[in-house]
């Protein structure tokens, strides 16, 4: 997913109250979060087969507040919904 720049972020907004560094700080945080946590996950399984069941959870968990978090921002921000649905 490609960052709105300010320009079109100003266009398509759907959120008055929303400003462009909160959505770009936002949308830059969850897409580092995001990457960290699928790189950490696509490790060889014999590297996985080490880390505690626990850490599973807490990948999963953090997977689904960024992008229940980056769903909302992005629509706030006036990202097209045909590219959400491709979230």
């Amino acid at each position: 997913m490609k960052k709105l720049t300010e320009a079109e972020f100003s266009r398509a907004k759907r959120e008055k109250l929303l400003e462009y560094r909160i959505y770009e700080e936002n949308f830059d945080e969850a897409m580092i979060s995001i990457d960290d946590i699928s790189k950490q996950l696509h490790q060889p399984l014999s590297a996985l087969s080490e880390f505690p069941l626990e850490s599973f959870l807490n990948a999963s968990i953090g997977i689904a507040l960024e992008g229940t978090d980056t769903l909302a921002t992005t629509f706030s921000a006036g990202h097209p919904l045909s590219e959400l649905e491709a979230m």
